[in-house]
């Protein structure tokens, strides 16, 4: 506690035990003018917080008058002046012993509206900037003294509504808090009793088929993948059966939805209330009508796809081999083979040759090796092979004889244009030709 406080708590307490010694202890002792005096001394609101004890011995009978006259009179120095009016009332509510705290409330609001007054003079004079406080400044708490700095404010006392209201709250609270714990406590025992159980039938399980506890308790968690089956269901039934009853003789265009046909199962009295025999009759019309969907010829396109594809087959797809049941014999019992095996050796033959059947002609089933020194000879009178279209100015050579940029671009343009090609000659050709060549070896 500071210095300044306690002071003033011991200027009090003398005051009050010299009061029946009718002498003024402030006499020669207390300067009022003095502006220090007001920077020492605390408010009476902060004493009486502080110290309860005081409220049983002040009593504030403090007439409105003389509070508007403490907040308003200044002398001409700008210092606040006491009266000595109301040192007499301060000493008249020493000396009485009885008070109420209704009383001690209206005392501290108004010693607050003072101070409140004080501490605006301080602010505006603050504002001016000015280095000196002024002497009718509210200096009687720390939060006057320094207006600048932040105070947290203590929490005003309920009234009694509010307090029978939060008591109110608390006891329902308190009935809901108790309410939750007995309902979890209870959830809490069903599921250790549903744990237990579901532990003695897995047991139970496990010893019974031979496994483990996680087999069981995998399976038991595992998702299912499987679907029920897809039954007829009687709200299917009745519909079909209402359609076929309004459909019959409608056009395709002019035919009753389905929201409407449920409309009309719902508004038929004789399709509420069915019997399970009921059930059962509506439900065997709706497979009879699927089964005959099913069985009919072309009942939907892909019975009509299958036709046509089978038709496609036999007309593209004609069979290799056509035979009685004793020629597929001779094939068994002659060659050891089947019909299938010597056709799959027929498309493999057909592959690996890879030769049309002029080429095997010509070459006579021999590889060929251009002679180009004697083709003449080798070629064209052994063979019955020319040679047609070679490129003019070019020598009859092997093409990786020749060193000529382009005369290899000249022969591979016309090897791919076809100009220059192989041919095999004719009978008459062949004769003439082996003529001259017999005419020429005579000479």
């Amino acid at each position: 506690m500071p210095f300044p406080h306690s002071q003033s708590i011991l200027n009090l307490q003398f005051f009050q035990h010299n009061t029946n010694a009718n002498q003024s202890p402030f006499d020669g002792s207390i300067d009022w003018n003095d502006p220090g005096l007001y920077q020492s001394l605390p408010s009476l609101s902060e004493l009486l917080n502080e110290y309860p004890d005081m409220q049983d011995v002040l009593l504030p009978a403090i007439p409105q008058s003389n509070v508007s006259d403490l907040s308003g009179q200044t002398n001409t120095s700008g210092q606040t002046s006491v009266p000595q009016s109301n040192v007499s009332d301060v000493s008249h509510a020493i000396d009485t012993s009885e008070q109420t705290q209704d009383e001690v409330a209206t005392w501290n609001d108004r010693a607050g509206q003072i101070d409140n007054n004080q501490e605006r003079l301080l602010e505006s004079h603050m504002e001016t900037g000015t280095s000196e406080i002024p002497a009718d400044a509210n200096n009687s708490s720390w939060a006057a003294r320094n207006p600048n700095q932040p105070v947290f404010m203590s929490q005003a006392s309920l009234n009694t509504v509010q307090k029978a209201q939060a008591n109110v709250w608390r006891a329902s609270r308190k009935i809901s808090a108790a309410q939750c714990k007995e309902n979890e406590n209870a959830l809490t025992s069903s599921i250790q009793r549903l744990l237990r159980e579901q532990n003695d039938k897995i047991d139970a399980i496990t010893s019974k088929h031979g496994i483990t506890q996680e087999k069981v308790k995998k399976l038991m968690e595992g998702e299912k993948y499987y679907k029920g089956s897809q039954n007829m269901q009687l709200s299917n039934a009745l519909i079909h059966a209402k359609a076929q009853e309004v459909n019959a003789d409608h056009p395709h265009g002019a035919k009753y939805s389905l929201d409407e046909i449920w409309e009309m199962v719902k508004a038929d009295k004789s399709m509420q209330n069915l019997d399970r025999n009921e059930q059962q009759e509506y439900i065997n019309k709706l497979k009879e009508c699927h089964a005959l969907q099913n069985m009919s010829v072309c009942a939907m396109n892909t019975a009509a796809a299958r036709d046509v594809q089978s038709m496609l087959d036999n007309v593209f797809k004609m069979a290799m081999w056509f035979g009685t049941d004793n020629i597929m014999d001779f094939w068994e019992d002659v060659l050891q083979m089947e019909a299938d095996e010597i056709t799959w050796k027929l498309e493999q033959w057909a592959c690996i040759a890879g030769r049309n059947l002029n080429e095997w002609t010509l070459a006579k089933r021999h590889d060929i090796h251009i002679n180009y020194m004697n083709f003449d000879i080798a070629m064209k009178e052994k063979l019955g092979i020319d040679l047609k279209g070679w490129p003019e100015g070019l020598p009859f050579q092997s093409s990786t004889s020749i060193n000529n940029l382009d005369a290899i671009l000249k022969l591979h343009d016309t090897l791919k244009d076809g100009s220059c090609h192989w041919f095999h000659m004719s009978p008459c050709q062949w004769e003439e030709y082996s003529t001259q060549l017999t005419v020429q070896e005579a000479c």
